[in-house]
């Protein structure tokens, strides 16, 4: 997560998170939804710049308010969902399936996401926004392509 320099500034990238493509599809096939998602990078942004304020349960876009325990439970369903997600992935590496090559696809498809956002912190001019716009319709076609389930058997 990047760094900010006021609330103002994480709001703005949050709209931008909850706008892209890219991320939907990522969220569309992970073990979050939206919201949950939502929640915990707001929760994530106020822990990390030691902010109490009751703003954080205003930020979620499904409501105009929510209650602070409406708000926390989200956050433990998203921190649930993450948690096993990530004994998933330490279960197939266990037994080496992560070593298939039916994953193959996976791991360049975070490859070349991982390549998408180091061009993102490199460079920001209008040229390579047009290219970064390409880039992203590109990843987005294979992140498609890739989610669907037929893509894991081939």
């Amino acid at each position: 997560m990047p760094d900010f320099k006021d609330v103002e500034d994480f709001k703005k990238w949050l709209n931008q998170v909850k706008k892209d493509k890219i991320t939907d599809i990522l969220i569309e096939n992970s073990n979050l939804t939206k919201i949950q998602f939502e929640t915990f990078l707001i929760d994530l942004f106020f822990r990390q710049n030691i902010i109490y304020t009751i703003e954080k349960y205003n930020m979620r876009s499904d409501k105009d308010k929510i209650s602070r325990g409406s708000f926390n439970h989200t956050r433990k369903q998203a921190i649930n969902n993450i948690i096993r997600s990530i004994y998933t992935v330490l279960l197939l590496g266990y037994y080496g399936i992560l070593e298939t090559p039916h994953l193959e696809p996976f791991i360049e498809g975070a490859d070349k996401l991982n390549s998408y956002i180091n061009l993102i912190k490199e460079r920001k001019s209008e040229e390579l926004d047009k290219d970064l716009n390409v880039l992203k319709e590109l990843l987005f076609k294979e992140f498609r392509e890739l989610s669907s389930r037929k893509s894991y058997y081939k």
